[in-house]
């Protein structure tokens, strides 16, 4: 794959241990500087500084609802720039 990021459109947190967690994948980056999701009203349902953690759909321990959320993904790339991404992820219950 070409470098860059790459974050799915939809996940199924469900727990059947198929797309239960939702995370980026950063090719030929060099590091993860944060995660977030934020639901329709605009609060922060999760958030990370740590390359390979995801969110599993809860907030404050509670499922989520099925919809779409908004995500920001800050890293930096194989130049020494920090990038910032956004897009949608969709929950499917």
């Amino acid at each position: 794959k070409k470098p860059g990021y790459y974050l799915p459109t939809a996940f199924t947190p469900n727990g059947d241990g198929l797309n239960d967690v939702i995370k980026p994948y950063l090719v030929g980056m060099k590091s993860l500087k944060s995660f977030s999701i934020f639901n329709r009203w605009g609060t922060l349902v999760f958030y990370s500084t740590k390359e390979g953690e995801g969110w599993n759909g809860k907030y404050n321990g509670v499922d989520q609802d099925t919809g779409v959320y908004v995500w920001i993904l800050e890293f930096v790339d194989s130049n020494g720039k920090t990038v910032t991404a956004k897009g949608t992820v969709t929950v499917i219950r």
